[in-house]
């Protein structure tokens, strides 16, 4: 592959609405977490930034130290906040993540309830109609629209960049909501769900990528974790399976489904620029066959680093396109060597001077804190005064 192959002169153009919150992650049993600005979407809109797209997300956030974190990191990778809305009263939604990996195996678990404060954590709130109209009135016009949440909201803003020829892709947390899933499946040109890590379902015997096709999009991926991706083209009626990459080194896996989307989209629209319709290039098995080949090599090389977007704090973007490039078609085995591991620790925040007014936060889930005994450990129960 040409070197300047991997230049894009006309950078693709992303806008995303769903799951963007702020990560908290403990690694293994680190006493301070680290900061990253995460969700589904977030994830995505920030690693496609990365690699030169111009990326806009779409969310609801409070003014907040958790918000004014997020905004931080999604600025220093190139993202554009104008559509990010930043609600005087509002708090930041947000997760902890507890990891815990030996460099061969990775589990994580999530939290919705902070372990020094007992704070439930605020959760994601859905942008309404009245801000959605304001943002479509920008009239910008996005090569892709990404969604991974079904509210009034995101299927207004999928629908209008449908008309508009948008490309849109449509990634939901599971496949349960039965009259929302169909309205969002019927606009989308690509569906991709979670099949979990394991191989119940084969190509013979699967039958729901058939059953989403059906309903109209032009490719439906099926990811199974560490036992590969199921896809099937609506234009070809066949389903195809790609085992994963083997893998000498998992750090953290969280977030390689993320960056396998990262990939795909990113080698997509780079073959198919100036070459060829990308909806016609979604009826051909050989491009969709490449792109799906790029974003598991981009997953896999994501597992060898913590964080869900390790990968693009620790390794510059021109490194990671020639190590994908020079592995694409070969499927070897990586090993911890080709890249260097860095963590990228995050400031922690306990005391913040506001309005002049010294006041107490969460050293953790940095949640407002009155008359609350912090304690040293995230291992311990609370003791309230």
């Amino acid at each position: 592959m040409q070197e300047n192959e991997n230049k894009i002169i006309n950078y693709p153009t992303i806008i995303g609405s769903g799951l963007v919150f702020l990560d908290i992650i403990f690694n293994n049993e680190f006493k301070k977490p680290f900061y990253k600005a995460g969700g589904t979407c977030g994830n995505i809109i920030a690693g496609l930034s990365y690699l030169k797209w111009q990326s806009n997300p779409v969310a609801r956030i409070g003014n907040d130290i958790a918000g004014r974190i997020l905004i931080i990191d999604l600025l220093k990778n190139g993202v554009d906040v104008k559509h990010i809305l930043i609600e005087e009263q509002g708090k930041t939604p947000r997760i902890i993540e507890r990891l815990s990996s030996n460099g061969i195996y990775a589990k994580h678990v999530f939290l919705l309830r902070c372990p020094v404060c007992q704070t439930y954590l605020p959760r994601f709130r859905i942008p309404n109609l009245r801000y959605i109209k304001d943002i479509l009135e920008y009239n910008e016009i996005p090569q892709v629209f990404f969604f991974d949440l079904m509210t009034p909201s995101t299927l207004e803003m999928a629908n209008k960049y449908r008309q508009a020829g948008s490309l849109i892709y449509f990634e939901p947390n599971n496949l349960q909501y039965k009259v929302d899933i169909k309205k969002a499946i019927r606009i989308s040109h690509i569906v991709k769900f979670s099949g979990g890590e394991n191989m119940e379902s084969t190509i013979e015997a699967d039958n729901s990528i058939r059953r989403i096709l059906l309903m109209g999009p032009l490719l439906v991926i099926k990811t199974l974790g560490k036992y590969g991706v199921i896809y099937g083209l609506r234009e070809k009626n066949n389903q195809h399976y790609r085992k994963s990459i083997d893998l000498n080194t998992v750090v953290d896996s969280c977030g390689a489904g993320d960056w396998f989307t990262i990939g795909f989209l990113y080698y997509l629209m780079k073959i198919t620029h100036n070459k060829v319709d990308i909806f016609t290039a979604l009826k051909s098995e050989k491009i969709v066959n490449v792109s799906i080949n790029y974003g598991q090599i981009m997953a896999s090389l994501s597992c060898m680093f913590f964080g869900a977007r390790g990968l693009s704090d620790s390794v510059n973007c021109e490194d990671v396109l020639e190590i994908v490039c020079s592995m694409l078609g070969e499927n070897p085995a990586l090993s911890a060597s080709k890249s260097k591991i860095f963590l990228n620790k995050s400031r922690i925040w306990n005391r913040i001077v506001i309005n002049g007014e010294e006041e107490k936060y969460c050293p953790i889930c940095l949640s407002y804190l009155k008359n609350c005994k912090i304690l040293d450990s995230p291992h311990q129960p609370l003791k309230r005064t």
